[in-house]
C-alpha cells in the first residue's frame, strides 16, 4: 500500500495533542511522545473502522481527529471503557489499531 505524502498540519497536531498523555509535573513533553501505543489509542478512539480499507491518509487524519477531539488522555480513556464494556470486541480492534499506526511512517506523525 503506498503512503501519501505527510501533511506538516496533522502531524504537528498529533504530536501536540498525545503529548498531553504525560504525567502532570513531569515538565515538557518531548517531540517523541507521540508513541505507538497512544497512536494506536488515538486511531482506536476513533471512528474509523477496519471494515473500511482505510489508507495511510485516512488513518493519520483519524488519528489527529480523534486527538483534537479527545487529547492523548481521552483517548486512552475511551480505550479503558471500551476494554471494561465490551473486552471481547476491544481486544480485535486494538489489534487491528496496533498493527495500522504502525503502518503509517512515523515521521508522518512527529513534529
Amino acid at each position: 500500500m503506498p503512503s501519501a505524502p505527510c501533511d506538516p498540519s496533522i502531524s504537528n497536531l498529533v504530536s501536540s495533542k498525545l503529548s498531553n498523555r504525560s504525567a502532570p509535573g513531569a515538565g515538557a513533553p518531548s517531540a517523541g511522545a507521540a508513541t505507538p501505543a497512544t497512536r494506536a489509542d488515538a486511531l482506536f478512539a476513533s471512528a474509523l473502522q477496519r471494515s473500511d480499507h482505510p489508507t495511510p491518509g485516512q488513518i493519520r487524519q483519524a488519528i489527529a481527529a480523534a486527538t483534537a477531539a479527545y487529547g492523548g488522555s481521552g483517548c486512552a480513556a475511551r480505550v479503558a471503557q471500551a476494554f471494561g464494556e465490551h473486552p471481547e470486541t476491544a481486544v480485535t480492534r486494538m489489534r487491528w489499531a496496533r498493527a495500522a499506526a504502525r503502518a503509517v511512517p512515523v515521521t508522518c506523525l512527529a513534529a
